[in-house]
């Protein structure tokens, strides 16, 4: 039997050639809860944001709706379904979310000397960066072949994050923007952003209350069910806005959580690639107001039993001639969350999604939902990733409303060198616009790609990517079929 380590101990040399047995590290954070249960509650630092579920995680209801942080790499991307707005932000999660579950293993570990330390003023954790990237891509508009045109494009990203604490509150700001020039097709030219605040504040040694906002402009890619318009020209831009409220008891072994949010969403006008009029997307805007509850219960041996339920209310703000996507939606789930083995960490759950709309042109839904990721560290130098989830989509097509998207994703993390990390991952993703005349048309989409992550220091990093796509369907209804194959470089300086 080998010895169980923990990751202080974590050998890599030595891992080659016996097993290891490792343990997550456990984080406690001041919210009453003992040692022992703060691990298998999920209060790992380097938690998964699919997965560091304390609360209102972004796993309660479809997605967050709104980027808190820059963007992850793109593999990890690739395994989440396009974001619906609604789902409350949990703000007891100050610090900037981990790719993986663990924060010591291939894929997630920082290396002492390659890994950026930031700055420190008293109780304020600064962590600037800015990040250069140079893109490509043979089909930009996701076309079919002989409509596709190629481009190439640069972008400009500065960041910054900042955690602290101002007596027992602690509180996390999150700020990045992009400036994105195409060489070949300008009015694909955008400049997005983020700004996002959070704070957890203990009124007793049980009770805590969150508070969160944010705002975003955001682009949705043209190979995503959120993007893929029908019209040619600039980039999908969406500019969103939320604010939460939400308390936390906790009572020993158990855990509960509930809270409130408002989020609200405005498309920007699609100018066509022509030069015709702007096309409004004002059909898509909507004002979400959404109620929340999550009870979770601590098994030992780290892991946790959870139940959560959503309940939201969408107003569509500016519907014109498009059918009123004005209704009501709620999801309720079940699940287990922790470690399965020595080696294995994930999260399951499955249970039971609707949504119900005013206009009768759209259809109402009820069915399944669920949600699993499974981490397998398979040796010291890989990590394996498998994740599946239901989500739904604020579709861009006037007579379609929300389109279900089941995701399914693998990725492969192999640590090369003690700097040089490698992820090769795939992802398939079918959609189904159930509104739209005929037997549910329905998108597949499949993705592969390669990254690697190169660090020279704590301050530089490179990265390189490749990575093929391909859309397709076989209704004439749907909009953005084709193929396509990207690749890129990016520089990313960090303190």
């Amino acid at each position: 039997m080998p010895k169980s380590i923990n990751s202080d101990q974590f050998n890599r040399k030595k891992a080659k050639n016996q097993p290891v047995i490792v343990k997550p590290t456990a984080l406690v954070q001041q919210t009453g809860l003992a040692r022992h249960h703060a691990r298998d509650l999920g209060l790992n630092h380097g938690a998964h944001p699919a997965v560091r579920l304390a609360g209102l995680a972004l796993a309660l209801v479809p997605g967050a709706g709104l980027a808190l942080h820059a963007a992850p790499a793109q593999a990890q991307a690739e395994a989440q379904a396009e974001p619906q707005p609604g789902a409350p932000v949990d703000p007891f999660e100050i610090a900037p979310a981990g790719p993986l579950m663990r924060n010591d293993v291939a894929g997630a570990r920082r290396i002492p000397g390659y890994a950026p330390v930031g700055l420190d003023f008293g109780a304020l954790h600064l962590d600037p960066s800015l990040t250069l990237a140079g893109q490509a891509t043979t089909n930009a508009f996701a076309r079919a072949a002989g409509r596709a045109r190629g481009d190439s494009w640069a972008t400009l990203t500065p960041a910054l994050s900042a955690t602290g604490t101002a007596g027992p509150a602690r509180y996390g700001v999150e700020a990045s923007a992009t400036f994105a020039r195409h060489a070949h097709l300008p009015g694909l030219d955008s400049e997005t952003g983020s700004l996002a605040l959070k704070a957890g504040i203990p009124l007793t040694g049980r009770l805590a209350l969150g508070l969160s906002g944010a705002l975003a402009r955001r682009l949705e890619p043209p190979f995503s069910a959120a993007g893929a318009s029908a019209t040619d020209g600039s980039a999908v831009l969406v500019d969103k806005l939320q604010a939460g409220l939400s308390a936390r008891a906790d009572l020993g072994l158990t855990r509960l959580t509930a809270g409130l949010e408002l989020a609200r969403a405005h498309y920007l006008p699609i100018v066509p690639a022509s030069g015709l009029a702007p096309v409004p997307q004002g059909f898509r805007d909507d004002r979400v107001i959404a109620a929340a509850l999550r009870v979770e219960r601590s098994l030992g041996g780290g892991k946790v039993l959870f139940a959560q339920g959503a309940y939201r209310r969408v107003r569509a703000l500016h519907p014109g001639i498009a059918p009123d996507r004005t209704g009501r939606a709620g999801e309720a789930l079940v699940g287990l969350r922790g470690e399965f083995s020595h080696l294995v960490m994930g999260e399951l759950a499955a249970g039971f999604q609707w949504r119900s709309y005013r206009s009768p042109a759209l259809r109402d839904w009820r069915g399944a939902a669920w949600r699993a990721r499974v981490e397998w560290y398979a040796t010291p130098l890989v990590t394996l990733t498998l994740a599946a989830r239901r989500d739904f989509a604020n579709s861009p097509l006037p007579a379609a409303a929300g389109v279900s998207v089941d995701t399914f994703s693998l990725a492969a993390h192999y640590e090369l060198r003690r700097n040089l990390n490698l992820t090769l991952s795939a992802a398939r993703a079918v959609e189904r616009y159930r509104d739209l005349a005929g037997a549910t048309p329905t998108v597949r989409s499949t993705s592969a790609g390669l990254e690697a992550d190169y660090a020279t220091s704590r301050h530089l990093r490179i990265g390189l990517t490749a990575r093929y796509r391909d859309r397709r369907s076989a209704s004439p209804l749907l909009p953005r079929q084709g193929h396509a194959v990207e690749g890129g470089m990016s520089l990313r300086f960090a303190l």
